[in-house]
């Protein structure tokens, strides 16, 4: 299921944390996160989740292709193994 940008949006400062948390890594890279750090970081904020539906949010929101499809990442490069933030994004958490 796709979800719409201002939904992610707000699911991430509800989450920031999380989002620190790729806040951090995509510093060790230049402002670009490699996949396996996002995975990681993806499932273990996924597993934090009790409730079955705010779950099934998360994980169709923070989908990588979803969160390229909503606008929300400059690049998804499933070849290089990495994906990189809108500039906008980055910033509302800096």
């Amino acid at each position: 299921m796709k979800v719409n940008a201002d939904a992610v949006l707000l699911m991430l400062i509800q989450r920031k944390a999380f989002f620190f948390r790729l806040l951090d890594e995509m510093d060790k890279h230049h402002d670009t996160l490699p996949l396996p750090f996002y995975k990681q970081a993806f499932f273990h904020e996924l597993n934090q989740i009790s409730d079955g539906l705010e779950r099934e949010k998360f994980q169709n929101a923070m989908q990588p292709e979803n969160l390229y499809d909503a606008g929300l990442l400059v690049s998804l490069d499933h070849h290089a193994g990495s994906l990189k933030w809108q500039g906008f994004v980055s910033e509302m958490f800096r």
